[in-house]
């Protein structure tokens, strides 16, 4: 078992705090090769083995193109979030920009070597999620379990563990849509749909590709639970 830090951007941050979130999709550093899945559709096992012969040690040809998922079941995440701090006599004083939300922890809870981020000594400055120490997370979630999937598709039911809702979707966002750069997926969908309700997976899609593009197919799929501290 091993803690990892997950960069969040705030929304997703303060999703997986409130609970609002129970899966969490990353891209795969490593993408299969085009065509590859043509001949093997179906990838049967995730970890530290083939994603599609799921075999260790065979002279098979796909074995070239594995990919290693970089997290186990049982791994925790500790949400990495955009975040300041300052030091108070003897606590440090934690605030969280997705919500404001301010946490006070005793010195001893700190590491004694530890050293704020010179942003962060700045009034009205933010650190990164990328400085922020395992200590600093205020949110903290075990995987639960860990599965391949290809984008953009996903079902309904998906789309709201990642935290998404379903919303209205008027007819000047239609418009909108039709002469944005959006992929042609979002395009069809929202002449498909028209004046109404956009599902979740339809915010889903469109989180994606701002996100990533159409060049990251292939993710893993992480189930995760609350972790207390």
């Amino acid at each position: 078992m091993k803690e990892r830090g997950l960069l969040c951007t705030a929304s997703v941050a303060l999703a997986l705090h409130e609970g609002r979130q129970t899966q969490d999709r990353r891209p795969m550093k490593a993408q299969p090769p085009k065509g590859l899945e043509k001949m093997f559709p179906y990838p049967k096992i995730h970890g530290n083995i083939c994603l599609w012969c799921a075999e260790k040690d065979v002279d098979f040809p796909c074995w070239k193109y594995h990919s290693v998922c970089p997290v186990q079941v049982g791994d925790i995440f500790y949400v990495k979030e955009t975040w300041t701090g300052t030091w108070c006599y003897e606590s440090m004083h934690i605030v969280y920009a997705a919500d404001g939300t301010e946490r006070t922890m005793e010195i001893p809870e700190v590491p004694a070597d530890y050293a704020l981020p010179k942003v962060c000594l700045k009034p009205g400055n933010w650190a990164s999620p990328f400085f922020m120490p395992p200590w600093a997370s205020r949110t903290r979630k075990r995987v639960t379990g860990i599965r391949v999937e290809r984008g953009p598709e996903i079902s309904e039911e998906d789309a709201i563990a990642e935290g998404f809702e379903p919303i209205k979707f008027s007819e000047k966002d239609v418009a909108d849509i039709q002469i944005s750069d959006s992929a042609p997926h979002i395009k069809e969908m929202a002449r498909m749909l028209g004046a109404g309700i956009i599902l979740a997976r339809g915010e889903f899609m469109r989180f994606w590709h701002d996100k990533y593009g159409d060049d990251k197919p292939w993710r893993w799929v992480y189930d995760l639970d609350n972790v207390s501290k």
